[in-house]
């Protein structure tokens, strides 16, 4: 079973037991958020490759009865590397659907040497960052196929180097390896590269990424330190955001706080508690609140932003608990609309309003069997683009427009 896979599997499980769903329950909300890090943690270490010795691990979720909405406590006990069986038992304790759980054809392999679908677009470099335990590739980007091709053989330029090669293979070593606008380490340690950038920029990421790990602690310590300015509240960081500039976005907003007298930051305490969101952003943007987290510039002055936070806390955690139940809501149909049409798999880009989805797979799972056969097993991405086109991943887009048009 690969990540891809169990994350899938686990869909119904992390819905269940999202703190965002006890935002009501504080103690239940933070003891599922400690879980959850322990569980995620305990999977994380299975891949790509499992630690022959795990230690077992005993964790408690509290789950709302499907009978009587009432909490119910479920213990999930931790122990070896068999990813399936982890899975399914955390489904079953649940009392959730293992339909997700993926079916091996007879005489399938666990782990094929190489991915058919990626070889199908000339991208089997993938398979050859074996060497450097690299785990994962995420595209932030959507290249024509021939250009992310290039990046691929790139980096294993990289890795041929006489000189590079020891610097790169270790810090993409169990690391994530990201594609996107600029080259820097991320606040979750992985690493990106640009990919208008040249060579020379990526390797500098990889001599530095030693030191900018102790940064991302450093940041913690730092988010950690903005917690207890500001009550316990939800703290969001972007995981792929430069740890450099999230630092001194860090430094800065902690900076104006501490700035100020104490009767001023206990006023400020009052008005937060640790079921709101907040999001420190750089000094360009603005004071606003974005699907229910409170978006605060690092640079901003101490009185508008008590002014702000008096005005839009409360209505900040409703409006997040209603975006958490929207969400929900959206995974429902599309499970419908997944299964209606027989998909292999149903995205859609982020910037689409929840409205806009709900009506399109709502369309799409009513539309005739004779239209329907059509989507058979295929991976369809929902988008703004006009056209029709198969992207770097084998999903094909499909605009919204057409769709309306069905």
């Amino acid at each position: 079973m690969t990540a891809h896979q169990a994350s899938v599997a686990l869909r119904p499980f992390y819905f269940a037991v999202h703190p965002d769903r006890f935002a009501r329950e504080p103690n239940v909300r933070n003891g599922n958020e400690k879980a959850l890090q322990v569980f995620n943690g305990y999977l994380n270490s299975l891949f790509p490759r499992p630690v022959v010795c795990q230690t077992p691990v005993q964790i408690d979720f509290m789950v709302r009865d499907k009978d009587d909405n009432k909490l119910k406590r479920i213990r999930i006990s931790l122990s070896g590397v068999d990813v399936e069986q982890i899975v399914r038992t955390t489904l079953e304790l649940c009392d959730l659907s293992t339909e997700n759980l993926p079916t091996k054809s007879k005489g399938a392999t666990d782990e094929p040497s190489s991915s058919t679908k990626w070889s199908a677009y000339g991208l089997d470099e993938r398979a050859r960052f074996a060497a450097a335990g690299q785990p994962s590739i995420i595209w932030l980007i959507n290249w024509d196929q021939s250009h992310m091709r290039r990046c691929l053989m790139n980096v294993q330029s990289m890795m041929a180097d006489q000189e590079a090669k020891e610097d790169v293979i270790h810090a993409l070593n169990g690391r994530k390896l990201i594609f996107g606008r600029g080259s820097h380490v991320c606040c979750d340690g992985s690493l990106q590269f640009g990919a208008d950038d040249a060579t020379g920029a990526w390797q500098k990421v990889c001599v530095e990424s030693g030191v900018r790990r102790f940064d991302v602690r450093n940041l913690e310590l730092l988010m950690e330190r903005a917690r207890e300015l500001l009550d316990g509240v939800l703290l969001i960081r972007r995981p792929h955001e430069n740890v450099l500039s999230a630092i001194q976005q860090m430094q800065i907003f902690i900076g104006k706080i501490c700035s100020q007298p104490k009767n001023e930051r206990e006023i400020l305490k009052g008005l937060l508690s640790s079921d709101i969101a907040m999001e420190v952003v750089n000094c360009y943007q603005e004071l606003m609140v974005v699907e229910g987290c409170l978006q605060i510039p690092c640079c901003v002055e101490f009185q508008p932003l008590k002014k702000f936070i008096a005005a839009n806390a409360i209505r900040s955690r409703q409006l997040r608990q209603e975006h958490f139940e929207r969400k929900w809501q959206l995974e429902l149909v599309k499970d419908a609309c997944v299964k209606a049409l027989a998909l292999s798999e149903l995205t859609w880009d982020d910037s689409l309003p929840f409205e806009t989805l709900r009506v399109c797979m709502e369309k799409l799972r009513r539309i005739g069997p004779e239209k329907a056969v059509e989507f058979t097993q295929l991976s369809i991405h929902l988008s703004n683009s006009p056209k029709i086109f198969v992207m770097f991943n084998g999903r094909l887009s499909v605009p919204i427009g057409w769709i309306k048009e069905l």
